[in-house]
């Protein structure tokens, strides 16, 4: 489901807003800032936690962010080289110029 950006912080009705409304305003909605991500998440909420299996032609691309230590870099960079299907890599970095961010393209 895409993620709503707002300026206002959610602040959900429990008792007159069902469930799913409630799921949507809390784990659907960010700041404003980060509009620039247009960020997805998946919500299966009748399901435990834990990892969840998705055909690989929905991912389109993988951005590491700024302060992403080495180790954990190196765990996706190894993971994407072993996919069967190519996937774009970039690497998030402070820009120099101005207030926000640059991204280079690893693959």
């Amino acid at each position: 489901m895409p993620v709503t950006y707002t300026r206002d912080l959610p602040l959900p009705n429990l008792l007159g807003d069902d469930r799913h409304e409630r799921a949507q305003q809390l784990l659907l909605t960010k700041a404003e800032d980060w509009a620039y991500e247009r960020e997805w998440r998946m919500l299966e909420p009748d399901k435990e936690p834990g990892p969840r299996s998705f055909p690989p032609e929905l991912l389109s691309a993988i951005i590491l962010g700024v302060k992403m230590p080495k180790t954990d870099k190196d765990t996706v960079m190894k993971w994407v080289a072993q996919r069967s299907m190519p996937l774009p890599v970039y690497q998030a970095g402070l820009d120099a110029t101005k207030y926000g961010l640059v991204f280079k393209q690893l693959t």
